[in-house]
């Protein structure tokens, strides 16, 4: 079993590397007694919560507690990329346990072997992960519009069965139809992977994994102007097809439902 190098690309036995100490920030934190609760955040130096942490990741029983921090931010609702990593600067962890609390401040290096690596390119690199994170939060949440949709259609005509008119059975298919245009766009819908064209979630992955990561181990680095030429283009895209599936959702999902209810027993 091998492992490479995350900075300096070696190839080397697993063997060979040492025990290092968690990735990260260490929060120790003893309590007296045991409490109703606990939670660890993780704030910008201005307050705002990056991450709050409780149950199983933040004990709340009596006695010493170490509590490690990965140093990313959350990633997309629904998935598709891991948080962007913090960059280096000044931040806050705050501790709660029932009625007690206490803050600290602490700030985030950067790696010293990155002699080539400026604060300002791990800035970019951010910011471009956090506008990548902001579309696959869109593109998951048109994916869910998109399933909820066809329940709500599914369940109408069932429960109208035979008594539902020609014009409200041919809105449905031409509605199911759009959904499947607009979901077609977003993701590959037919078999074969490969075999076909990568759709905005395929494409938005590999930005994600090109931008933070060398042969598939961590990377910091500020993002190419290609990756940034390319994110534009899947944003226009992105944007055009979640604007397809507004149109279904604002006039024929209600002209739908306006004929259902006025067919309804």
């Amino acid at each position: 079993h091998w492992d490479r190098d995350r900075i300096y690309g070696a190839t080397l036995p697993r063997s060979w590397k040492g025990q290092n100490p968690p990735e990260g920030l260490i929060v120790y934190y003893r309590l007296a007694a045991d409490a109703p609760f606990a939670t660890v955040e993780i704030m910008e130096s201005n307050g705002t919560v990056i991450r709050e942490f409780s149950d199983s990741a933040a004990p709340d029983e009596s006695g010493m507690h170490r509590f490690n921090w990965n140093l990313r931010y959350p990633g997309p609702t629904g998935g598709g990329m891991q948080g962007p990593k913090t960059v280096p600067g000044d931040y806050r962890v705050r501790v709660t346990a029932g009625e007690w609390s206490a803050e600290r401040d602490f700030e985030v290096l950067k790696d010293p072997r990155l002699t080539d690596i400026s604060v300002t390119d791990l800035q970019q690199q951010f910011d471009f992960l956090v506008g990548l994170r902001t579309a696959f939060d869109s593109l998951n949440e048109a994916r869910s519009t998109i399933a909820n949709l066809r329940r709500e259609l599914d369940s109408t005509m069932t429960a109208r069965d035979t008594r539902s008119p020609e014009t409200m059975a041919g809105l449905a298919d031409r509605i199911r139809a759009g959904l499947t245009n607009v979901e077609s766009q977003l993701v590959q819908v037919l078999p074969g992977g490969w075999a076909h064209e990568p759709k905005i979630r395929s494409n938005l992955s590999w930005l994600a994994t090109a931008a933070q990561s060398q042969r598939g181990i961590a990377y910091d680095s500020r993002p190419t102007d290609q990756m940034v030429e390319r994110y534009k283009d899947l944003a226009l895209e992105l944007r055009d097809a979640i604007m397809q599936l507004e149109q279904i959702v604002e006039t024929d999902m209600p002209q739908f439902q306006e004929i259902a209810d006025q067919h309804s027993s």
